[in-house]
C-alpha cells in the first residue's frame, strides 16, 4: 500500500480535528463571508456554497479582493485560506484586507499567512501539517472555516463524517478509472451540485494528470451538447453524470440526464451514470469526493504518474519569481 492510497483510506480521520482559534478575541464575524483561496484551498468554499446555499459566501480565487462595493467589503469577514500559507494570490488578498481595515481571519498550516496573522494579532486556525495535497485536506479545512464563522450546527453535522467508509468505494473508483483510460473525463452535475463537478475536475487534473472538464444541467443542454456533433472530435471524451435524487422535485433534471444519455449513446459517446450516496447532502458530497480520489488514483497508476506530486504547477510558480 503506497502513501497516497493510505491518504484516501484515512480521509475520514480528518473529521476528528478540533480547530482552535488563536487571537479569538480579535475575531469579528459578519453575515457576508469572502473565502480567498486557490487550487485545493478554494474547494471548501465551493463545498460550503453547495451545502449551505442560504449563506452569503463569495469564493475569491484571484489577487486583491472581489470587485464589490466598499460597503459590501466592510460588511464581510475575509478568510485567507491557503494550505501552505504561501499562496501568492491569497497572501495578496490578506494584505489588501489589512490595508482596508477589514475583518480578516487566516487558515493555513504555516507559512507567510500565519506569520502575517501573528504579526498583526489576527485570528487564525493552524491546520495540521500532514504533508497532504490541499485537495486531500478538505476535512481539516472545512472544520477550521466552520469554527471561524461560528457555525456550531455545521460542526456537529461534519462530525458525523467520522464514520465515512472510505474503502467501500475503492472498487467502484477502480472500475471507473478503467472506463476512463485514454479518455478525457467530462463531469456533468445539476446546477445545485455544480461545484462538485468542479472538485472532480480538479482531482482528475492534479492526481491523474489528465485534462478534465465539467458542466451542469440544464445549462449544458443549451450550448455544450452542440459541441459534440462531430464524432471524430468527440471520440476521446467519456461523460460522467453525477445524479442526486434530491436535485429537483419535478424530476426534470433526471429526465434531461436520461435523454442526454440516449442521445450520446446514438453517437457512440460513452456515459457513466453515478448516483450520489448518503443520508444527507453533505454525506453525498464527501462520498462522491472520495470516489473521485479513488478514480484519479487508479488512473494515475494506469498512466504511471505520481498521484501526489504536481511538478508542473510548482515549476510554473517558480517561473513567476
Amino acid at each position: 500500500m503506497d502513501n497516497y492510497s493510505k491518504t484516501i483510506r484515512k480521509f475520514a480521520e480528518q473529521f476528528y480535528f478540533e480547530p482552535e482559534i488563536w487571537n479569538e478575541g480579535k475575531l469579528v464575524r459578519k453575515d457576508n463571508i469572502i473565502i480567498a483561496g486557490m487550487g485545493g484551498s478554494r474547494l471548501v468554499g465551493d463545498i460550503l456554497r453547495m451545502w449551505k446555499p442560504e449563506k452569503e459566501i463569495v469564493v475569491h480565487s484571484d489577487y486583491n479582493l472581489p470587485a464589490v462595493s466598499s460597503e459590501r467589503l466592510r460588511d464581510s469577514l475575509v478568510i485567507a485560506n491557503s494550505y501552505s500559507g504561501n499562496t501568492e494570490e491569497t497572501v495578496d488578498a490578506a494584505l489588501k484586507a489589512i490595508e482596508l481595515g477589514l475583518s480578516l481571519a487566516v487558515v493555513a498550516t504555516g507559512g507567510k499567512l500565519i506569520d502575517i496573522a501573528q504579526k498583526n494579532n489576527l485570528p487564525y486556525v493552524q491546520v495540521p501539517a500532514d504533508r497532504l495535497p490541499a485537495r486531500s485536506d478538505l476535512g481539516h479545512d472545512l472544520l477550521a472555516i466552520l469554527k471561524i464563522i461560528g457555525d456550531d450546527d455545521g460542526l456537529a453535522e461534519v462530525s458525523l463524517l467520522k464514520s465515512l467508509n472510505t474503502e467501500e468505494s475503492e472498487e467502484d473508483g477502480k472500475d471507473l478509472s478503467e472506463a476512463l483510460e485514454n479518455k478525457i473525463p467530462a463531469i456533468y452535475t445539476s446546477e445545485r451540485n455544480m461545484e462538485l463537478g468542479y472538485i472532480w475536475k480538479v482531482i482528475m487534473n492534479e492526481t491523474a494528470k489528465v485534462p478534465a472538464f465539467c458542466n451542469r444541467f440544464p445549462e449544458l443542454n443549451h450550448n455544450e451538447i452542440a459541441g459534440f456533433t462531430d464524432s471524430e472530435l468527440s471520440k476521446n471524451f467519456h461523460f460522467v453524470f453525477l445524479r442526486d435524487t434530491d436535485d429537483d422535485r419535478s424530476g426534470r433534471i433526471g429526465l434531461r440526464m436520461e435523454k442526454l444519455d440516449e442521445l450520446y449513446g446514438q453517437k457512440d459517446l460513452p456515459v457513466t451514470k453515478l448516483e450520489l450516496k448518503g443520508e444527507s447532502h453533505l454525506k453525498k458530497i464527501f462520498s462522491s469526493i472520495v470516489l473521485a480520489h479513488w478514480t484519479a488514483y487508479y488512473l494515475a497508476k494506469y498512466y504511471k504518474v505520481d498521484p501526489g506530486k504536481t511538478d508542473i504547477i510548482e515549476d510554473f510558480k517558480k517561473s513567476l519569481k
